[in-house]
């Protein structure tokens, strides 16, 4: 995905197992990947129903972003796809992709837009919505990158097997909130996905010591390119402090730039594909294209 993101979660449940899809998004600027090469990677892990068609049953725009929105308008076109639920933080910036999908959702489709306390179900799992809070409803149009972000819808996926806690691109000071408000209940989580993926902004740290105090996950996900912008403080590539956090913390780090698609199967969430490169987050700190 480059520096964009697509995570797709899927959970036992009774007939055919049940499916979360946050993000379908990838930066046209560093990586342009054409809608059939993703469709083909999507439908392969999707089963389907009594029609033949493949089902997402929970599709969840975490902002308003292309990284994590490039490939929605598609996937909602797609004659062979259903998606049964749709969600986003309800927040306007000047790609106006709320309007825009909403063009595309057929009847089939339940759209909402999603705060904090919100609960759904994923076949055998639950999701809680950490993030946003009710102070995005006062927030409209706005084109500002990091109000965006600081609204991304965070969601704690709860199931017997394991938890994963997906970020979106909220920053440090969303991440101290939650550490805050949600430490008992994040002390279960073993996937981490990098918030921002895995790059701070010139003002906030992501992935920071707070986050990663409160959740101890057994594993962190990054999913961004290995490249560098034409600014030197506005990197895409991850930070080299992401990785010696969690070395200081011995957490493994999987990053897409490495690693490809990266794939993890319940209980111990172990890696079910052949690894292409290690995981030592200080072995992966100097494959970075940059000095730390």
């Amino acid at each position: 995905m480059a520096n964009g993101q697509s995570t797709l979660i899927e959970v036992p449940a009774n007939g055919r197992n049940q499916t979360l899809l946050v993000g379908a998004g990838s930066n046209p600027r560093i990586a342009n990947t054409p809608w059939s090469e993703y469709q083909e990677e999507l439908t392969d892990q999707l089963e389907t129903n009594s029609n033949g068609k493949y089902v997402v049953d929970h599709l969840v725009v975490s902002h308003n972003h292309t990284d994590h929105i490039s490939y929605v308008d598609d996937i909602l076109n797609d004659d062979t796809i259903v998606v049964r639920n749709l969600y986003f933080n309800g927040i306007r910036n000047e790609i106006n992709a709320e309007n825009h999908l909403n063009s595309a959702v057929t009847s089939s489709t339940s759209t909402a837009a999603v705060r904090e306390g919100d609960r759904f179900t994923v076949g055998e799992a639950t999701v809680d919505v950490l993030n946003p809070d009710s102070s995005a409803d006062e927030v409209e149009n706005n084109p500002r990158s990091t109000v965006m972000d600081r609204n991304s819808i965070v969601l704690h996926v709860q199931h017997d097997s394991g938890d994963v806690l997906t970020t979106g691109d909220i920053r440090g000071t969303q991440e101290a909130s939650l550490a805050q408000d949600y430490n008992s209940q994040l002390s279960s989580v073993d996937i981490l996905i990098a918030s921002h993926h895995g790059t701070s902004s010139s003002s906030e740290a992501v992935v920071t010591d707070g986050i990663l105090d409160a959740t101890g996950p057994q594993t962190v996900i990054i999913s961004n390119s290995n490249q560098m912008s034409t600014s030197q403080t506005d990197r895409y590539a991850p930070d080299c402090a992401v990785f010696s956090r969690a070395d200081d913390r011995n957490i493994p780090v999987y990053w897409t730039a490495v690693h490809g698609e990266i794939q993890f199967t319940g209980e111990s969430f172990s890696r079910t594909e052949t690894e292409a490169g290690v995981s030592d987050p200080d072995d992966l700190q100097s494959r970075l294209p940059y000095s730390c």
